[in-house]
Parts: C-alpha cells; sequence; structure tokens
C-alpha cells in the first residue's frame, strides 16, 4: 500500500471514532456544559494522530471512552 493510501486509511478510522463522540459534544454544547474532560482529551489525542513519529505505519490509538 501506498503511504498515502495508508494514511488515507487511517484518518478515516480516525474520522468514523471522532463522529462516536460528537453527539457528547454536540449534547454538552446543548446545555451549556463543558465537554466531559476524558472526551475532550481523547478527542485531542485522535487529532494528533498524523502527528506521530510513526504515522502512518505504526500508528498509537488512544483508548475509546
Amino acid at each position: 500500500e501506498s503511504i498515502a493510501v495508508l494514511s488515507s486509511n487511517v484518518r478515516q478510522h480516525r474520522d468514523s471514532l471522532l463522529l462516536k463522540t460528537d453527539w457528547v459534544v454536540i449534547r454538552a454544547k446543548e446545555l451549556g456544559q463543558e465537554v466531559p474532560l476524558d472526551i475532550y482529551q481523547y478527542r485531542g489525542d485522535l487529532r494528533q494522530i498524523p502527528e506521530q513519529d510513526g504515522f502512518p505505519h505504526n500508528v498509537i490509538w488512544p483508548e475509546e471512552v
């Protein structure tokens, strides 16, 4: 697999994991509350995946919350 294809696949998986927590962020905002810290950190870790040294070959995925 080319690096471009592998990078795209990793990003797509990352995006699907972000999507699974979107509802928590939306609900918190609707209620005027802070996003729970564990969700906030998890989503931040997911966004930083492309910056990992091993990307896209050796990705360390954060533990799902």
